[in-house]
């Protein structure tokens, strides 16, 4: 069945019950008040009020109860009397057609269908019949005028839509009588409720009120509006404390409600002149006046404050003309809290998500006002304190050329540096000198050059961390102060074997210089050192790295795993070639006084240790930006103790006691030593 031939059905059924519930009696068929013409239009105003108990009957109410006349319907009523005879006596509207009316008094739902029924009857006869094709029906009126609540009209509506009996209402303002498939010939001339809706919205935003109460009268208009209206005001953040309907029992029959009947009048006077327009579905885009009420005089007044007019619906009001009353008109607040102080977000305590209270927003976030109720947190690149609104831009931190403890750091590694050349220059110009040949000779050339490395090593600390930096940062340093430590290592083994075994084992002795045992041991355990730091650089390799959870305002530039597996293996190898070379001085301590530099290379050592016990002490507690200078003060610490302890001490005696570097002196010296060892 189509739906069409359907909705047919649906209304013969009804019409059927209306029917019986009429009790199909006999009443009389014409209406209240009427006119004839070429065209008749009809009207349905509520002349007399509903009876208000509870009916048990099936039966038309009567309309014209003692004590029921409505003002309100009777001004209404006279309006389209008085409309359609100044159509009739223009000249220039409808010359040459007179128009006719058929007034009905619907005080009730049962008289508003019995008065719909009958203007559906075709003229001259009370039957409706219902037809396939309804193009060919035509109904004794044009269009009917009316009539005034949400829920009659529907009912009049519904009955006249499939028949396309146009009717027009002046009160009804409900949404879905804008829906063109269920009502196709309804129109209005007051706007839709859903521009009502969003007005209302607009202003309680204007004035801030979020803690409202809802009323609405009983019956379709009411339940829908006050239904729309919470969803609206809901949505934009608007709370509805208390929501409620006024009974049909309620009446106004004061002479205060009859005053604003009257000031509100003035199947209103104003607008006889104005042009109403329409949209698409039927409804009026002629807007909204905004009044306010005033009771300061002996009758209810109201003045015009602003007005609601779309599409889009928009809201201009008129502050000034508003009197409150309260002190120094001030606007009334309607609110369950007051809002937070800055930087406070809310936390919903009830129901209502405008009932809060005051959290603070806790550091590394902020209150966007976009949204109250969440602490947004900052970007990587950003911090905020306790109970911040924003968030500030973090410092970018590493070890900077230009700090005054870069100056002094750089200052202590240009130094050495300086040290390690004119230390090299004077070796070389006093290389055949017995000072210098004990120390090792050539082999002194070395040994200077890897500290030389390990300095240089040590600009890679400063500026902004990169790959080629993060790489040349420790790994320069651990080998070339292997090669020092190696050096140094053999050195004093060399001169402990000499003087107390090489006669003892003269075959070991010849075959250790004929194969030139101690360049081996060099070589051999350079290599060692070179193959860890390569696995160190592989596997944990150094890299550039920003760094943001150790402090909330900063970010620190520094190369990862700096610390890692491959330093540490490095380092315990570094350190077991420092015991090595503290063992064989130690071995050496009873030797003549210029081989014996147990003390000096005791100390050498000592300073090592130390310095890389404060700075791993220093990395577990402390994680700032200057722990790269921390590193950098082991490093020279390191550096600077191998250097005067091996190498000053030399310099000393060449510079300050030539007469300490004779070849007579470092006779009588070994000579003073092997009778000792003799006589033990």
């Amino acid at each position: 069945m189509l739906p069409w031939d359907t909705h047919l059905l649906g209304l013969q059924l009804s019409l059927a019950c209306c029917c019986w519930a009429l009790g199909c009696q006999e009443m009389k068929s014409s209406p209240d008040f009427s006119l004839p013409g070429d065209y008749l239009i009809a009207g349905l105003f509520a002349l007399h009020t509903g009876y208000p108990g509870v009916r048990r009957k099936p039966e038309v109410t009567l309309c014209d109860r003692p004590n029921s006349f409505s003002g309100h319907g009777y001004h209404l009523f006279q309006a389209m009397r008085f409309a359609i005879e100044q159509i009739n006596n223009s000249t220039s509207l409808l010359p040459n057609i007179t128009l006719g009316y058929e007034l009905y008094d619907v005080c009730s739902d049962s008289a508003n269908v019995y008065a719909v029924l009958s203007i559906l009857s075709p003229p001259g006869t009370r039957l409706i019949e219902i037809q396939r094709n309804l193009s060919s029906y035509s109904p004794k009126v044009v269009a009917v005028i009316g009539p005034d609540t949400t829920n009659r009209a529907g009912t009049a509506a519904a009955m006249l839509s499939p028949f396309l009996v146009p009717l027009i209402s002046y009160s009804a303002s409900s949404a879905m009588l804008s829906s063109k498939r269920w009502y196709p010939s309804f129109l209005r001339t007051i706007p839709s409720d859903k521009n009502q809706v969003k007005t209302i919205v607009l202003l309680l935003q204007r004035f801030g009120w979020v803690w409202i109460s809802l009323v609405g009268s009983d019956g379709d208009y009411g339940h829908l509006g006050v239904q729309a209206l919470e969803g609206q005001a809901t949505r934009k953040g608007i709370c509805i404390a208390f929501k409620g309907v006024v009974p049909f029992s309620a009446r106004a029959g004061d002479e205060r409600m009859q005053d604003l009947i009257l000031d509100l009048a003035r199947l209103l006077q104003q607008i006889r002149n104005d042009t109403l327009t329409f949209d698409d579905s039927g409804d009026s885009l002629s807007g909204y006046d905004i009044i306010t009420w005033d009771w300061s005089g002996p009758k209810w007044t109201f003045r015009v404050i602003g007005s609601s007019r779309w599409p889009p619906v928009r809201l201009d009001i008129n502050k000034t003309k508003i009197q409150w009353h309260r002190k120094n008109n001030q606007v009334p607040k309607s609110v369950c809290n007051q809002d937070c102080s800055e930087g406070y977000r809310r936390m919903v305590t009830g129901v209502h998500h405008c009932c809060f209270m005051c959290v603070s927003c806790e550091a590394g976030t902020f209150l966007n006002k976009s949204d109250l109720y969440r602490c947004q947190p900052c970007g990587k690149e950003e911090w905020a304190p306790e109970r911040s609104q924003t968030c500030f831009p973090r410092t970018v931190v590493f070890l900077t050329w230009h700090t005054p403890i870069s100056w002094v750091l750089l200052a202590t590694n240009t130094l050495l540096l300086l040290l390690l050349v004119g230390t090299a220059g004077l070796f070389g110009l006093h290389l055949d000198t017995p000072v210098v040949k004990s120390a090792g000779g050539r082999l002194c050339f070395l040994m200077l050059g890897s500290l030389a490395v390990g300095s240089c090593s040590l600009y890679c600390f400063f500026g902004e961390p990169t790959l080629p930096t993060c790489l040349l940062r420790l790994a320069p340093f651990a080998l070339g102060f292997t090669v020092f430590l190696s050096c140094l290592t053999i050195r004093s083994f060399q001169l402990v074997f000499i003087f107390k075994f090489s006669a003892k084992v003269p075959t070991f002795y010849r075959a250790w210089v004929q194969n030139h045992g101690a360049g081996l041991f060099v070589v051999f355990s350079s290599i060692a050192q070179l193959l860890i730091c390569l696995m160190w650089l592989a596997v944990w390799t150094p890299l550039p790295t920003r760094e943001y959870q150790r402090f909330s305002q900063l970010v620190v530039l520094e190369c990862t795993q700096a610390n890692s597996q491959g330093f540490m293996l490095s380092f315990a190898y570094n350190g077991l070639l420092s015991l090595s070379a503290f063992v064989c001085s130690y071995l050496g301590k009873d030797l003549p006084e210029n081989y014996n530099e147990a003390k000096c290379v005791t100390f050498s050592l000592l300073l090592n240790f130390v310095s890389w016990i404060t700075f791993f002490t220093m990395a577990s507690v402390y994680q700032g930006k200057y722990l790269p200078a921390i590193n950098m003060l082991a490093v020279l610490s390191s550096l600077y103790g191998g250097f005067s302890g091996y190498f000053l001490p030399k310099c000393y005696v060449i510079l300050c006691r030539p007469d300490l570097n004779s070849t007579e002196y470092f006779q009588a010296s070994i000579q003073d030593y092997t009778r000792r060892w003799g006589s033990t």
